[in-house]
């Protein structure tokens, strides 16, 4: 089992929606997978349990929703959208998503693929506080140009 202070630093995926950092998550289910079994009547948590498996973290977007988890059904990781669509997916049984090798699914056919860098979760803290600091100084910025 991957230790759960790990989180994903996703870029140059050609659908942008997937571009970002993600959090390393454990017991709950991603609203976007939800939202698809809802849709397809199926029983969220017993497909969710059917799908993965408790000793593979999965990884949500920290602004989007958008989520990363290892489907033990197929072997491959999976990178849906926020709608809980699959967007890429890589074969692999690795602990932790490839940093490459994804394929693109049907809506992201002829987009750039994604490169995946697993870091550290006090990176991931490290970068949202510097984002926070950055739109306070924007505020900031913005407040001094509309006086």
């Amino acid at each position: 089992m991957a230790p759960r202070n790990l989180a994903l630093k996703v870029r140059r995926a050609g659908v942008a929606a997937v571009n970002g950092y993600y959090k390393a998550m454990a017991h709950c289910i991603p609203d976007g997978f939800r939202s698809v079994c809802e849709a397809n009547k199926w029983e969220t948590e017993r497909t969710w349990s059917r799908l993965t498996d408790p000793d593979y973290l999965w990884f949500q977007h920290i602004d989007n929703g958008s989520y990363v988890y290892w489907n033990k059904g197929d072997g491959q990781w999976w990178m849906d959208g926020p709608d809980g669509y699959g967007v890429y997916v890589a074969k692999t049984g690795n602990p932790l998503p490839p940093v490459s090798g994804w394929v693109a699914l049907d809506e992201a056919k002829g987009a750039a693929l994604p490169y995946v860098e697993v870091i550290e979760g006090q990176s991931l803290e490290k970068e949202q506080e510097k984002r926070r600091q950055e739109q306070i100084e924007q505020q900031e910025q913005q407040q001094k140009i509309d006086q």
